[in-house]
């Protein structure tokens, strides 16, 4: 399973108040729908196939978060970010998910 990490970049001004907001929060925000690459960078990119006997989407993101906030990540050598929190983007495959304040948000 292809595995993309994102987290917002050092340099956003705080007064946007965009870290460690809901997913209802920021698409609430002008600009953040349609420009949320923007504030994020990469992270991580690579595979992610410590999924086996995990079907639901939802499942494998709560193994990840677990996996890398627990340290138990197998390729934290070259995971640049720190640990998976509200604001972190996911993407699995082709498809991002929003770390919110409680469980996942798709962004669509």
């Amino acid at each position: 399973m292809k595995l993309e990490i994102y987290q917002l970049k050092d340099d956003i001004d705080p007064r946007m108040e965009i870290h460690l907001q809901s997913y209802d929060n920021l698409m609430k925000m002008r600009g953040i729908r349609n420009n949320l690459k923007v504030y994020y960078k990469m992270v991580y990119q690579g595979d992610y196939d410590n999924v086996e006997g995990y079907e639901d989407t939802f499942m494998i993101l709560d193994k990840l978060y677990a996996d890398i906030n627990m340290n138990r990540f197998k390729n934290k050598d070259t995971f640049n970010g720190i640990g998976i929190k509200t604001s972190t983007i996911i993407g699995l495959d082709d498809t991002l998910y929003f770390c919110d304040e409680y469980g996942w948000e798709e962004i669509v």
